[in-house]
């Protein structure tokens, strides 16, 4: 008997040394790839211990997710990131920022109303990106500011269908210059307000983004009316959690503010159609982002799944090179819970 647990407790040993040696080559791989090579050795502080500990929870946590996608239970997969050393609550504090405790809605709002199209005029799919509608993905680094991104994503796609000219705007400008219409900066803030301090004054719209640089933190307003490059003359709301009118105005009118619920599986979203994880969906608004576009996808196993195209601000390094497929047909994450676009 003795002889037997002394093999069964030798055996648990190698398993728990081989699995602690795929932590230590998987978190070597990432430290390089990620510019933290001071973590190399994960035991070398209290911070990097920390970090190496939330590692490796993730990194099972993607595991036991790409297992199940690859078993046809999920459609689309999950990868280690820039994100891969923070626990959801860490990562939400610094990269999520739509609404925030100290955010007010707009005390006077001039957001007109979606009006629908009829429904032979909407295409099966639709791409802005290949339109030439949307400028490149964007960073908001550890800052709250995803719906200056949003906001500011929506207005490059109607200035451009507007004017022919596709133009790099200013986030900074939003972040740093529009707390007196409800906005908090990197501590959160809504598309409506954005749009509503564009209408406010004559000139305010938004400079470019070569003009008033993105710097990831809050700052003193630099805005100078020289510089605005895009003007809104207002903006209209979505019927909330109607997709077929989100649908519509997608296509008819062009990209579209949108926030969502991200929850702890979007964090490690890879490719494929996000459809949301048990219990991760769920909860309010927290995070600004834009819809481009719509489409249907054919899965593995002879599925087929309608999406948006939404474009975030984590950076390429995310996701399907800064987008996400999100699934459509069932206001997935709140998709359709607080659209709008700009109208220049």
């Amino acid at each position: 008997m003795k002889a037997e647990q002394h093999k069964e407790a030798l055996s648990a040993d190698k398993s728990a040394a081989l699995a602690h040696q795929k932590y230590l080559s998987a978190w070597s791989s990432w430290v390089k790839e990620y510019n933290k090579e001071h973590w190399v050795d994960p035991y070398s502080s209290p911070e990097s211990t920390r970090a190496f500990e939330v590692f490796q929870k993730n990194l099972d946590m993607i595991m036991k997710h790409n297992e199940e996608y690859n078993q046809g239970l999920q459609s689309y997969e999950m990868g280690l990131n820039g994100f891969a050393h923070l626990t959801f609550e860490e990562f939400s504090a610094q990269y999520l920022g739509y609404g925030g405790a100290e955010v007010e809605q707009p005390k006077t709002r001039r957001a007109g109303k979606h009006e629908r199209k009829s429904r032979s005029e909407i295409p099966a799919s639709v791409d802005w990106r290949e339109k030439g509608a949307v400028a490149e993905v964007k960073n908001q680094g550890a800052c709250g500011s995803c719906w200056a991104f949003s906001a500011v994503a929506a207005l490059e796609g109607a200035h451009f269908l507007n004017s022919g000219e596709l133009i790099s705007l200013s986030e900074q400008q939003l972040v740093d210059c529009s707390k007196k219409f409800g906005n908090h900066g990197c501590a959160g803030g809504y598309m409506d307000n954005a749009f509503e301090y564009w209408m406010n004054n004559t000139g305010h719209g938004d400079d470019s983004e070569k003009d008033y640089p993105y710097k990831g933190m809050d700052g003193k307003c630099k805005f100078s009316a020289d510089g605005v490059r895009a003007t809104i003359s207002g903006y209209n709301d979505v019927k909330q959690g109607n997709e077929t009118d989100l649908l519509d105005a997608v296509a008819n009118v062009g990209p579209v503010s949108v926030a969502i619920h991200a929850g702890a599986a979007l964090q490690f979203y890879l490719r494929g159609v996000f459809n949301g994880v048990a219990g991760t969906c769920f909860g309010p608004l927290n995070h600004g982002v834009t819809a481009v576009g719509y489409g249907t996808a054919s899965l593995r196993f002879g599925r087929k799944m309608d999406y948006w195209i939404i474009k975030n601000s984590w950076g390429m390094g995310w996701g399907e090179k800064g987008f996400v497929r999100f699934a459509r047909g069932k206001n997935l994450c709140g998709v359709a819970n607080g659209a709008s676009y700009p109208l220049v």
